[in-house]
């Protein structure tokens, strides 16, 4: 969108336009450690986008690898996340997913 003139900028009808849509697309910039996993693993978390099996196996990784004290490390939902991604896109091609 293209604002030649910011008083012409009409601020609600851009909040109104931006609520019927179904897509969020943000970007996490930071340097390492950071909390750039953390904050979309808890998003994730949030928003109830995390299967029961996800969230079991996050409080045994969260035990195991976590910088947390014994609470759930998002980062290392984002993290697995990632992993089971890119082991799914490296497979052979007559290998079931």
């Amino acid at each position: 969108m293209s604002v030649q003139n910011p008083a012409l900028f009409d601020a609600d009808a851009f909040v109104a336009r931006q609520e019927r849509k179904s897509l969020l697309r943000f970007i996490v910039c930071g340097s390492v450690d950071h909390g750039k996993s953390t904050l979309i693993g808890r998003l994730l978390y949030e928003a109830g986008l995390v299967c029961a099996d996800q969230l079991a196996a996050l409080d045994h990784e969260s035990r195991r690898y976590g910088t947390q004290g014994g609470e759930r490390d998002f980062a290392l939902l984002l993290d697995g996340l990632l992993r089971r991604e890119l082991a799914f896109a490296h497979r052979a091609p007559d290998q079931e997913p």
